[in-house]
């Protein structure tokens, strides 16, 4: 759903160029004293850029590839080189010229971040895996979602628990009233949304894709910290991992800001510029911005800020937009 928000969008170079990525590579400087951290990141772990033809080819392939996208880029990281790309524009009433550093919004990739917060407090003991809805959250915020005392947060994290969607409430709403995305949304009134809608299918049931999972841990990492979900994130993930471009949107100051966003959002034909939206409508759920290295090196390292038996408890499924 989200792709289709992002003008200038970040594109996967495991869908146009799957057989260069053998694995990511880290890319900040320093280590972190985590237990649990077993990666080292550093510049020069870098393979070397690739030979200058093969670029040329890859940009190409790029500029081609982006269709009529305002902009996009590419990053590729294997051992056999790296490359980082770029094409089209990072704001088109500027032309201003997209670089493969500039940062962008990254969409469901947040949820990545969310979920490795909410492991890390299982194994401190704080959350339980088969914690349910009712265990962690008001009933305020229970009471509106179907099967709440049934919902565990393993369900949410692997999207079987069967709760509707609130993106596709707030979307059909949108096309109606676009002022919905320069709201200040508070989690709470996310929720409401979905007020009145059945579950998709029973706790544990089936699997369905949706944002109001990780809107609802989001607001368990609160509960149970009693604390801010950025500044959780930020201590626990972007901190260690030295993830210096890499912010919570509407809870963070950007300095520099990041890439003009574009939707034909009344379908006229033009593009319409969605940048000055407020993002608090999508909160925990698909909130970050990060650049394009730093999107890449974190795939690799968040993975040790996790127990590998943790990460094999089944808690959760491939996260992807």
């Amino acid at each position: 759903m989200f792709f289709r928000i992002l003008s200038t969008t970040l594109l996967s170079s495991t869908l146009l160029f799957a057989p260069a990525i053998a694995k990511a590579a880290t890319l900040g400087t320093g280590s972190s004293s985590s237990s649990a951290l077993s990666v080292t990141l550093a510049v020069d772990s870098l393979p070397s850029p690739v030979e200058q033809n093969l670029a040329e080819q890859l940009q190409a392939s790029l500029d081609q590839a982006r269709g009529s996208i305002p902009g996009a880029a590419v990053a590729i990281i294997s051992p056999k080189g790296t490359w980082f790309g770029a094409s089209g524009v990072a704001d088109i009433a500027t032309n201003t010229k997209l670089q493969p550093s500039d940062r962008f919004q990254i969409g469901s990739i947040t949820k990545t971040f969310v979920a490795t917060t909410i492991l890390q407090l299982v194994e401190e003991g704080i959350l339980g895996l088969d914690d349910t809805l009712v265990d962690r959250l008001p009933k305020t915020v229970t009471a509106v979602i179907p099967n709440s005392e049934r919902i565990t947060v393993r369900q949410l994290l692997n999207h079987t628990s069967g709760i509707a969607d609130y993106t596709d409430v707030l979307f059909t709403q949108a096309a109606v009233n676009p002022g919905v995305f320069f709201n200040n949304w508070q989690p709470e009134e996310l929720v409401s949304l979905i007020n009145g809608t059945e579950a998709i299918f029973e706790p544990g049931e089936s699997w369905e894709y949706s944002s109001s999972n990780f809107l609802l841990l989001g607001m368990v990492v609160e509960a149970a910290t009693n604390g801010n979900i950025a500044d959780e994130i930020r201590d626990r993930i972007l901190d260690p991992l030295a993830l210096s471009n890499t912010f919570f949107a509407e809870e963070e100051t950007i300095p520099g800001g990041y890439v003009k966003g574009y939707w034909d959002f009344d379908q006229d034909g033009t593009l319409n510029d969605i940048s000055v939206a407020n993002l608090s409508w999508a909160w925990s759920a698909v909130n970050y911005t990060v650049d394009l290295k730093q999107s890449f090196s974190a795939s690799s390292a968040i993975a040790g800020l996790v127990q590998k038996h943790t990460l094999y408890a089944k808690a959760f499924s491939v996260l992807c937009m």
